[in-house]
C-alpha cells in the first residue's frame, strides 16, 4: 500500500495550503 500512503502525504501537503477551510468544513460536519 505505498501508493495509498504516497497519496496520503499528497493530500497533506494540499490540505496544508488549504489550511483552515478544510478544518473548518470537516468539523461542522460533526
Amino acid at each position: 500500500m505505498k501508493l495509498s500512503q504516497f497519496v496520503l502525504k499528497q493530500g497533506i501537503n494540499d490540505s496544508l495550503s488549504l489550511g483552515d477551510d478544510f478544518l473548518r468544513d470537516f468539523l461542522r460536519m460533526e
